[in-house]
């Protein structure tokens, strides 16, 4: 279950400020088995500012339209809360929906770089760890799907460890390209690329 928070937003500024965030949630809920809440008890002719409460592993996906980016956010204030949120002010008997919250998990994408010392990919014994190789990920949107294209986006950089480890963490879902930078007088014999 997620937290959703409901606070009074008393200058109707359509920020949450770290007055408001310090006077406390004038309504709390959780999401129910299908993600869905309510508040019940709002008050009409009341604009509230209302957030969800981030948990680790998951970055927010929504909302993120016009009025809703960084409502949440109170400067140099950690408050846990996620960065976007609605803004209601209801009238009388009003009912409010489509005030939906998404978030998404993020993946990591890790492997080795190693030297096949005899060459021949059959055998598994005379590998060899590669430190300092850099390995660099492209988030492919389909366009060229399996080569490196003026679409791809590239990510970020890593060098390998001294195991031959790479790793990329906070990796929005999607299909990555990842490349190593070839060094001068090596010859790749596994291709990162489908064929």
């Amino acid at each position: 279950a997620w937290t959703i928070k409901a606070f009074v937003d008393t200058v109707e500024d359509g920020q949450l400020s770290a007055a408001e965030f310090g006077a406390g949630a004038a309504f709390t809920t959780s999401t129910d088995g299908i993600g869905g809440y309510t508040f019940d008890s709002l008050q009409a002719g009341t604009q509230y500012i209302v957030c969800e409460v981030g948990q680790a592993g998951w970055t927010p996906t929504a909302p993120d339209g016009t009025g809703s980016v960084g409502v949440c956010d109170v400067p140099d204030v950690a408050d846990g809360l996620g960065p976007n949120g609605w803004v209601i002010k209801l009238s009388a008997g009003q009912t409010d929906s489509g005030n939906d919250f998404g978030n998404v998990r993020l993946g990591t994408k890790g492997g080795y770089k190693y030297e096949d010392t005899d060459g021949d990919l059959a055998t598994t014994g005379d590998r060899t760890a590669l430190p300092d190789w850099t390995i660099k990920p492209y988030k492919d949107p389909g366009t060229g799907p399996g080569a490196l294209d003026s679409t791809d986006v590239y990510v970020s950089s890593d060098d390998t460890n001294a195991s031959g480890y790479y790793e990329f963490g906070s990796l929005q879902p999607g299909k990555y390209l990842v490349l190593e930078e070839c060094e001068a007088g090596w010859i790749q014999l596994l291709s990162l690329l489908p064929p």
